[in-house]
């Protein structure tokens, strides 16, 4: 099928000049598709019989609103939720409570609901914006045995009540270890699924409830993955070529994602190992940090996030849900070289409602930077 994309990429607007001589495509950023997505809205090439995705977004630009044919879309669903009940993920015995965001055209509750049915189960939409009160309600009436949503979401309702899951359904944003401890403390929570993908590039991935949280597997009837500037571990930029997407294709884009290979489970799909994203990083006292580098000091945390100013000097503050923050204060000023005659470092203890998020998707910002 990636032949068939490829050749109709030859007459895309956005790839007929991109093609080098030898007939390759150089990889395409996120930037460079933000900027051919520029007014084409009401452009009939792309504004018909089509299903307009908008990315999650980072809270630094607006939304990437990407068009797909609406046929293609529904392909793509149907290859994927079949992988989701073949798997196990979900099926005839799921209930499944979701609160997933719909806000503002963001797609995923709207996915989410889609993939439940699809494959024979019993979904109940609260929605991201429902009131925990409510969302307790909903569960004492139906008795679902599946929670769906991001992990910050999931944590704000298992600070407000103690509800029995069975298992939980995640996507938007990374588990950290704390999360899923709160996640099983508070909601009993003993099996854990997540699925991977994007507005660009639709859903592609998902973890099994027997795999690590950093290992998802993709069809490969639905994308082609790549690894760029690849470490001595195997660890690069992941790229994605979509196999599926024909009349607005996909293909070579950086996803913003770090990982590796994987020999797949079986020869369908190949694995991923998530290593984080490249975009996760920030400037602090004329230091580049990557996300990962702070593992230590968020392992206790339900959820997190580092705030950074300037008021005469680099501010550093990182708020925590959940933790010891004398710990976590101690181990974040050897990381980043605390000087208090050149910069401040603090921690702050919060609530899951506290944290910044991006508007239309509900995900928690992890930086926000105010310089």
């Amino acid at each position: 099928m990636l032949e068939e994309v490829y050749t109709r990429a030859r007459e895309h607007p956005w790839y007929r000049d991109r093609f080098l001589s030898d007939g390759s495509l150089p990889v395409l950023s996120k930037a460079e598709l933000y900027e051919m997505l520029q007014g084409r809205e009401r452009d009939p090439f792309f504004a018909l019989d089509t299903y307009w995705s908008p990315s999650g977004g980072s809270g630094a630009t607006a939304p990437l609103y990407f068009p797909t044919a609406v046929a293609e879309n529904l392909e793509q669903r149907a290859v994927f939720s079949e992988w989701l009940r073949r798997e196990g993920i979900l099926g005839p015995a799921t209930v499944a409570l979701s609160l997933f965001s719909s806000r503002t055209m963001y797609r995923s509750g709207e996915i989410f609901v889609d993939y439940v049915q699809r494959c024979g189960g019993t979904v109940l939409p609260a929605g991201y914006q429902a009131r925990d009160a409510d969302v307790r309600e909903l569960h004492q009436r139906f008795g679902p045995n599946t929670l769906m949503g991001s992990p910050g979401r999931l944590v704000q309702l298992a600070h407000a009540y103690e509800l029995p899951f069975e298992r939980v359904l995640y996507a938007s944003e990374f588990l950290t270890p704390g999360a899923q401890a709160l996640l099983q403390a508070r909601l009993g929570v003993a099996w854990w699924s997540s699925v991977m993908g994007s507005a660009e590039g639709g859903v592609w991935g998902f973890s099994r409830f027997q795999d690590a949280l950093d290992v998802f597997w993709a069809p490969r009837s639905l994308v082609l993955l790549e690894i760029e500037e690849a470490d001595e571990e195997g660890f690069g930029r992941v790229i994605v070529s979509n196999c599926v997407r024909r009349r607005h294709p996909l293909l070579r884009y950086d996803s913003g994602d770090r990982g590796r290979l994987l020999p797949g489970f079986c020869d369908e799909v190949v694995g991923l190992q998530l290593a984080g994203r490249h975009g996760r990083s920030f400037q602090f006292s004329c230091q580049y940090y990557d996300l990962s580098e702070f593992a230590s000091v968020l392992r206790e945390a339900a959820a997190f996030q580092f705030v950074l100013r300037f008021e005469q000097r680099d501010w550093l503050t990182l708020r925590l849900v959940g933790g010891d923050p004398d710990r976590a204060l101690a181990e974040l000023r050897r990381i980043v070289r605390f000087n208090p005659l050149a910069n401040r470092v603090e921690v702050e203890l919060c609530e899951p409602g506290d944290l910044r998020r991006v508007e239309h998707s509900g995900k928690i910002l992890p930086i926000v930077d105010l310089r």
